[in-house]
């Protein structure tokens, strides 16, 4: 059976890979993102919802479609909840991905890009999720991914390498609604699960530059097995659920091809 699957943050890295591994599955897509031909990724990293469409097309998928939107700002996030109903239903599958980091000390990174941080990577899929629940709801039956980050669990994380505590907080408080949701869900047939990627992207290759990052790098998997991963995911039935996974936890699913 055809899904309808939306994920945000789809234009590159793991949303990417995500959207490749549901498109090949033959599902109907709605891709989340910014970046557009006409207002490129600022700092030129590759992909535009233009683009990525027409390459996931030509991957099989029963229909790609496209929404520009800022999702730091909740009223977009909202627009976006109106705009998929109307035009598509709600969706089978919603992939909380779209996430934003600044990287340094405390003091370097202005309150402004705090709230950009907990905007994006917290606001956006409460948000989200808000609007489609009810549907979901309603026909007792939906999957819902957040995507997080192990920078939310771990007291050496941020490190001085990576300093990213915007980013981190932000990422904790998701664990912490997610977590909640899941319990609120717990006896209907809507699915919420939170997965924690360690994954070569593009940005990882344009902030963590130099040799004393080669040996991270080479413990991440690409983004093409994980996003097939994540599409297994939402393949299991709605008795699959409540779950944090990192890779290994992937992998001993057999979800991940390590």
């Amino acid at each position: 059976m055809t899904r309808t699957v939306l994920i945000t943050g789809a234009t590159r890295g793991v949303g990417r890979g995500i959207a490749d591994a549901f498109a090949r599955r033959g599902d109907r897509l709605v891709l989340v993102a910014r970046s557009t031909d006409d207002n490129p990724n600022k700092v030129g990293l590759p992909g535009t919802l233009e683009s990525v469409a027409t390459e996931l097309r030509g991957l099989g998928s029963a229909d790609v479609q496209t929404i520009t939107a800022d999702l730091v700002q909740t009223a977009e996030a909202e627009r976006v909840v109106h705009q998929m109903r109307d035009s598509w239903g709600t969706p089978e599958v919603l992939v909380n991905n779209a996430a934003a980091t600044f990287i340094g000390q405390f003091l370097e990174i202005p309150v402004s890009r705090w709230k950009t941080a907990l905007g994006l990577n917290l606001l956006a899929p409460v948000t989200l999720i808000h609007g489609f629940l009810p549907d979901m709801l309603e026909r007792d039956s939906g999957r819902i991914i957040n995507i997080t980050s192990a920078a939310a669990r771990t007291r050496d994380l941020p490190s001085k390498d990576v300093p990213q505590l915007s980013y981190a907080s932000s990422k904790a408080a998701l664990d912490a609604f997610s977590y909640g949701l899941m319990h609120d869900l717990e006896a209907t047939g809507v699915a919420v699960d939170l997965v924690a990627p360690v994954v070569l992207t593009e940005s990882v290759e344009y902030h963590l530059t130099g040799p004393r990052f080669e040996d991270l790098k080479r413990r991440m998997v690409p983004m093409g097995p994980f996003g097939e991963a994540v599409a297994r995911i939402a393949d299991q039935p709605s008795s699959f659920r409540g779950h944090y996974l990192e890779n290994h936890d992937l992998e001993a699913l057999g979800f991940l091809e390590s």
